[in-house]
């Protein structure tokens, strides 16, 4: 499982995506995804997050977009 400099991979073992995050990136997820949830709940628009956030989970966006595209699904 090859990993990106923050420590994160992503990789298919048998049908099963495993995802394996640092710390800070699991916590910078989780908050993108707490906060795009309120917003949208609350119908506000999402705002723009900072660099290293981006930077994170661009990268992991990125190893996950490899993993789900390769299967030559619709996803």
């Amino acid at each position: 499982m090859e990993e990106d400099r923050f420590g994160t991979s992503v990789e298919l073992d048998d049908g099963v995506v495993v995802v394996r995050l640092d710390l800070e990136t699991a916590e910078w997820l989780w908050d993108a995804l707490y906060a795009l949830g309120e917003h949208v709940a609350a119908g506000a628009k999402f705002e723009t997050m900072p660099a290293d956030m981006a930077e994170r989970l661009g990268s992991l966006m990125g190893k996950l977009s490899n993993i789900v595209h390769s299967r030559g699904g619709d996803s």
